[in-house]
Parts: C-alpha cells; sequence; structure tokens
C-alpha cells in the first residue's frame, strides 16, 4: 500500500476491503495523488484510465466543485456537514475547506468500508472539528441515529449533506429517488443536498468501457442522463444554476477556464430542503 509514514493503522489489510478488492473512496485518492490507497485501487484506476484519460481530471473538477458548494453552504448559514460514503479526507477535503471559512463548522464522515474508516480516524486526529462514522449512506435513519453524530451534531440545525459517488452505485432496483426522499424528510427544514452524478452523453465509448471494468469487481456502478439525475432530485429545491456539469456550478477565481465541460462527464447540483 502507497501511505504516509506512521498514518496507516496496523491493520488496516484486516478491514472490511482488506487491501483485496478496490475501493472507489482510495481509487479517488489515488487520482487525487494521495498516499492511501492499495495496490489493487490503483490497479483498478489505471485500468479505467486507459480507456478514458480524463478521469484525473473528472475528480480534481468534482473536487473543486465540491469546494465551492461548501462554500456556498456557509455563506448560507448552515456550519454542519455530513459527507456521506466518503473518500479518505486528505489535502482539500470538506473539512478543511468549511474549517478554513469558519472555526465553528463541523464536519461527519460516513462510510462502511472498515480500512477507509481506520485510515480516516488517523488523519482526523489532528482535526477536532470532524469526526468518522461506520455507517451505512443508503439507509437514512441509521446514519443520522448514529450516536456518535448525534453527540457531535445539533441535528435540529441545518446541515449539509454530500454525496459522493453514493449515486454512481445505485441501479435504479436500488430506489435512489427514494433514498433522496428519505434524507429530506429527516434534516432539518434549510438543510442542503450537495450532490454529483456520473453520465454517459458526452463520453459514451469511454464510459461504457469504465463502466464495464466495474462490473467485473464488486462495485456496481450505474450513469445517468441529465434528466434522470434531476428526477432524482425532485424533493429538493434546487439552488441557481440547476443542473449543470461540475465545472459551470458557481465557477469562482479559483479555478482555472475549462473550454470544455463535457470532459468532467459528470453533473452537480446543490439542492435545499424546504418547509
Amino acid at each position: 500500500m502507497e501511505r504516509h509514514p506512521n498514518r496507516v493503522p496496523d491493520n488496516a489489510e484486516t478491514g472490511q476491503s482488506g487491501g483485496e478488492q478496490p475501493s472507489t473512496g482510495r481509487m479517488v485518492d489515488y487520482f487525487l495523488g494521495g498516499g492511501y490507497n492499495f495496490a489493487p485501487d490503483r490497479r483498478l484506476a489505471k485500468q479505467a484510465m486507459q480507456h478514458m484519460p480524463d478521469l484525473p481530471f473528472v475528480v480534481h473538477a468534482y473536487r473543486s466543485y465540491v469546494r465551492r458548494a461548501v462554500t456556498a453552504a456557509v455563506e448560507m448559514g448552515v456550519r454542519q456537514f455530513i459527507d456521506l460514503d466518503s473518500s479518505t479526507p486528505t489535502v482539500g477535503s470538506v473539512h478543511e475547506v468549511a474549517h478554513s471559512l469558519d472555526p465553528d463548522c463541523r464536519v461527519v464522515y460516513v462510510n462502511n468500508d472498515l480500512v477507509t474508516v481506520a485510515h480516516c480516524t488517523l488523519i482526523l486526529e489532528s482535526a477536532p472539528e470532524a469526526i468518522v462514522v461506520n455507517a451505512d449512506p443508503c439507509d437514512p435513519d441509521s446514519v443520522l441515529g448514529e450516536r456518535t453524530l448525534r453527540e457531535f451534531l445539533d441535528l435540529d440545525q441545518p446541515v449539509a449533506l454530500i454525496l459522493n459517488s453514493v449515486l454512481n452505485h445505485l441501479t435504479d432496483e436500488d430506489k435512489p429517488g427514494a433514498l433522496l426522499h428519505r434524507y429530506a424528510q429527516v434534516v432539518p427544514w434549510g438543510s442542503l443536498l450537495i450532490a454529483v452524478h456520473g453520465t454517459l452523453e458526452f463520453q459514451p465509448k469511454a464510459g461504457e468501457n469504465v463502466l464495464a471494468l466495474y462490473r467485473d469487481t464488486s462495485i456496481p456502478a450505474v450513469t445517468r442522463n441529465r434528466d434522470e439525475f434531476t428526477a432524482l432530485l425532485a424533493d429538493w429545491e434546487l439552488l441557481d444554476p440547476g443542473v449543470v456539469l461540475v465545472p459551470q456550478w458557481r465557477p469562482d477565481v479559483l479555478d482555472k477556464p475549462i473550454e470544455d465541460p463535457e470532459r468532467s462527464a459528470c453533473y452537480a447540483a446543490v439542492g435545499r430542503r424546504g418547509a
């Protein structure tokens, strides 16, 4: 495993993934140039890049979008964030962005992969504004009922839910719309949903090849077009500019101009839980 010195738990390779199965969270870390990934993560990531060389660009574009969305949330008065199915929180992660904007912000990372949870626990030792919990992001009641999370956050106040790759791994049979509907029911008024979703609309052949790679692993992968993604957000009031490609969601001066946002192969939206 590639690692930062003294920052990997001794029992990391005995966790749920055991270092034997690739993890989307650790693949994200690899694409970002991080050191918290195993050989299977790197192997699948490199295979995927053979079909879609833009994958590192996609991940960086997504990370920039999350920074802008978290900034917008803080500007709207939200100080609590729940990062669902998070990748390893390395440089530029949610807690770093939020805390730089307001030291009172608190962040809970949620993951059901025990290896990722172990890594996160070590990384966050020096970040009292953030914790990680082991829970299933596809079970809103168990996430928001998790004891440590409830002690760390005030669930009477708005929270911002961040969906990294959850929707990309839920088929229609998994009822992703029902999942987002339930989250809208259980979070306080004024809460936000920060979501992204991959699409094949602009790179269909390359995308299909990447999906085929995922199908050969234990990781299901699903893409949707803009209308399909929008339909999943029916219970949330979309903030301007609505559903757009990730580089087009409120770009700011920190972002390099992108001539063809279609390279991102990913849609973004921020929704608000209304009355």
